[in-house]
């Protein structure tokens, strides 16, 4: 479903997917691919990789996804074509991780959307053992 946002602070995009790495010393390798739009003139999109440990505190192993992506002088709504992402982690821990996809309206004008258009949101984590 789409989710949309006015503020200038992340929200969670509804996309998140867990993965318990087997040893310590192994990597994460992040899949995501993602839908934006906006409806406004110079409205911005940022998003962003969040990770957390056990359920405990967020930490933003991935912030530049999108920086300032769909800027365009144009006032109608204006969807994207799916962006990728394709990160290396390397968490450093044996306990359950939740990586989560976040974004906000960078200019804080109009309305920044994401999952739009009726398209599918997915994350796919891969353990790589070192």
């Amino acid at each position: 479903a789409a989710v949309a946002n006015t503020s200038s602070s992340y929200i969670d995009t509804g996309l998140s997917c867990s993965i318990t790495p087997t040893a310590t010393s192994s990597k994460v390798l992040v899949l995501a691919n993602q839908s934006w739009g906006k409806n406004n003139t110079n409205t911005q999109i940022d998003a962003q990789l969040e990770r957390a440990i056990s359920g405990g505190s967020t930490t933003a192993p991935y912030t530049e996804w999108l920086n300032d992506n769909v800027y365009t002088g144009d006032s109608s709504y204006l969807y994207t074509a799916p962006s990728s992402l394709v990160f290396l982690d390397t968490p450093s821990t044996t306990s359950e991780i939740t990586y989560t996809t976040q974004f906000r309206n960078a200019a804080g004008t109009g309305i920044v959307t994401a999952n739009t258009n009726n398209t599918f949101a997915r994350m796919v984590l891969m353990e790589v053992l070192a």
